[in-house]
């Protein structure tokens, strides 16, 4: 195979360009880089939270500003904002329907950084949270009796 760029040198299987080519790309997409570092960052940022949407929840970026429409921007437990929060809403997902990634059908909403790591700690379960309300209850029923 010939060199797709210069068209002089072989390439090797599977590939396209040849090594001094793609070194040429690179120096290319480095001065691209610095001169336009701003724009770069941005892009990358973007491209990035589109892949780890789609590869670890199997949803689009348009789905999940849907959601964060629907939700009106809040978190669905505490409901405050992703300003409030400093970080975007994260994407809550039932651990018990799929092992490692979400299969995008048991999405439950976005929630906060906090909230998603209590949702964590009680390890999704309802047993737990319940048992979590005993607790803050009995312990606040306890309090407001011994200051009045």
């Amino acid at each position: 195979m010939i060199c797709k760029e210069c068209k002089r040198r072989k390439v090797k299987p599977l590939r396209k360009r040849c090594p001094e080519c793609l070194k040429k790309g690179w120096k290319r997409v480095k001065k691209y880089r610095t001169l336009n570092k701003e724009k770069y960052k941005l892009s990358a940022r973007k491209s990035l939270r589109n892949w780890q949407l789609k590869r670890f929840f199997n949803l689009t970026i348009e789905q999940y500003i849907a959601l964060e429409l629907a939700q009106k921007g809040r978190c669905a437990i505490c409901r405050k904002t992703k300003e409030q929060n400093g970080k975007s809403l994260a994407v809550d997902h039932d651990h018990g329907c799929c092992s490692k990634h979400s299969c995008g059908k048991c999405i439950r909403g976005l929630i906060c950084d906090n909230c998603n790591r209590t949702i964590g700690l009680l390890n999704d379960s309802l047993k737990n949270a319940k048992a979590l309300v005993r607790y803050l209850k009995k312990y606040r029923i306890k309090f407001l009796r011994r200051n009045q």
